[in-house]
């Protein structure tokens, strides 16, 4: 089903899609969605207000955004909100599900709160590099490949293996080294 929310305090509104119960989905709020500025520390349950559910499914989700693309993350404006449950209301056979009432606390879920740093989250750094993210399991991603084993670019910067071509497309020097060729060859 696709659900609409309205983050109560701020302009802004959030479509997506659950399996299962919307109320469930939002247990423990929105924190770790990338979202707008105005929404931050307004992410959590007590700040969302149901607005509408659709029969639809990741597909149709897929289409709304592609046809009104958000402002950021899965947050639209909500001058935006008419035009979204019209596309919503078109796309998922026109008609309204009954959107179930808000329970009076939070349903008991098996992931964790994790909330983003500008929400007052944690930035996970990694040991062996330095490197920050702002999410725990990109840090775990990160952790895959990097060991602290870096491989050592032309102009002097460390970098992680499986990083070291996209780096040297743009790192300075090998942009530098090039324009300097071009010099060399007239062709400015």
């Amino acid at each position: 089903m696709l659900y609409l929310f309205k983050l109560i305090g701020t302009d802004f509104v959030k479509m997506g899609f659950t399996h299962g119960n919307p109320w469930t989905r939002v247990a423990t709020g929105f924190w770790s969605n990338i979202h707008p500025k105005a929404c931050c520390h307004r992410l959590g349950w007590e700040h969302l207000e149901l607005v509408a559910c659709f029969d639809g499914d990741e597909k149709v989700e897929a289409a709304v955004k592609e046809a009104l693309p958000p402002h950021t993350g899965e947050f639209w404006h909500v001058n935006q909100s008419t035009k979204l449950l019209g596309l919503c209301w078109k796309l998922c056979g026109k008609k309204f599900l009954p959107a179930p009432p808000k329970p009076e606390q939070p349903p008991e879920v098996e992931r964790a709160t994790e909330k983003l740093p500008c929400c007052g989250g944690p930035t996970f750094f990694c040991d062996p590099c330095g490197v920050g993210f702002k999410r725990a399991h990109h840090l775990r991603q990160h952790l895959q490949s990097c060991q602290g084993k870096k491989a050592k670019c032309p102009c002097g910067k460390r970098v992680i293996h499986r990083n070291l071509k996209r780096h040297q497309s743009t790192c300075k020097p090998q942009a530098a080294a090039a324009m300097s060729s071009q010099s060399a060859l007239g062709m400015e």
